[in-house]
């Protein structure tokens, strides 16, 4: 009679976990003023953007985006992170403008507010 043996191997796999950090979304924006002189020059800086993340090392874009308050959009213009006059302001025209800001943490958190 013939004996067979059986040989059994097992293997041991190691799985190595990575742990990746999550990207925490943006959950506020600041702007540093909210007031600009009439008569000024197109181009005067109104105020500058600050984002409020968790991910302290993210750098931020700021955009002019259509939605609720985005009725004056076309009166400034961003750059960098500065909201820029595009137009002379008349106070006796107007008084008061509204305009919906998105910062971008460049990860894929965005948020969206009005002015």
């Amino acid at each position: 009679m013939k004996k067979s043996l059986l040989f059994l191997v097992f293997s041991i796999f190691t799985f190595t976990s990575s742990v990746f950090a999550q990207n925490q979304l943006p959950t506020a924006i600041t702007l540093s003023a909210l007031t600009v002189d009439e008569n000024s020059a197109v181009g005067t800086e109104v105020g500058v953007f600050t984002t409020t993340d968790l991910d302290v090392a993210d750098t931020f874009t700021y955009t002019l985006v259509v939605g609720t308050g985005d009725t004056d959009n076309a009166s400034f213009s961003i750059s960098g992170d500065q909201l820029l006059t595009a137009e002379v302001f008349d106070f006796e025209t107007k008084v008061s403008y509204e305009v919906r800001i998105e910062t971008n943490d460049g990860n894929g958190g965005v948020y969206s507010q009005y002015f």
